[in-house]
């Protein structure tokens, strides 16, 4: 669940820097879309937040099923808790064992393991101890695979987080045609 909460939270960032808010709140859900400066989201309690500056959290959640849900109250920010993407993958079988063993093929068994667990951000020095690779092995892995733009990478503070691609999450789940 951990997983697939920080991928959401990784592609929501990624539209807000590619789209802005626009992007970002037009396709959190069905009934969520911007106006000019506003988030407008149809709910049958005609709830009428104003964030004044004092920020709005926006939560992914696994269990949120029906759209987003504010939160209100005199003494916390605003903010909302909405429906995470690709929650029925929780609940699938893992891949076949052909589909994994034809991209462990191609890439490697190494290359493959890192780009399955980049579904969520990671540093190399924790996929090193997730792996039980090397930090030097790791880094070169992460190389290639960036440079195959499979992943990205981002500087926060002093760490590099690595994370999947979209070209590289349609690659792990085999949707390339």
């Amino acid at each position: 669940m951990r997983a697939l909460l920080e991928a959401d939270i990784a592609y929501r960032a990624r539209q807000l820097a590619s789209g802005g808010a626009k992007l970002l709140f037009d396709t959190l859900h069905p009934s969520a879309r911007w106006d000019r400066d506003r988030l407008l989201i149809d709910d049958k309690w005609g709830v009428s937040l104003t964030v004044n500056g004092r920020g709005f959290p926006l939560m992914p959640s696994v269990f949120a099923d029906k759209g987003p849900l504010l939160t209100t109250s005199d003494w916390a920010p605003p903010g909302a808790v909405y429906p995470a993407r690709a929650v029925g993958t929780l609940w699938e079988g893992s891949r076949t064992v052909d589909q994994a063993s034809a991209l462990a093929a191609v890439l490697g068994p190494a290359r493959t393991r890192l780009l399955e667990m980049l579904q969520a951000p990671g540093t190399t020095t924790d996929l090193a101890h997730r792996t039980g690779l090397s930090a030097g092995a790791v880094s070169q892995h992460l190389g290639a695979l960036h440079d195959a733009r499979l992943v990205q990478r981002s500087r926060q503070g002093r760490a590099v987080y690595y994370l999947c691609t979209e070209l590289g999450e349609a690659l792990v789940r085999g949707e390339l045609s």
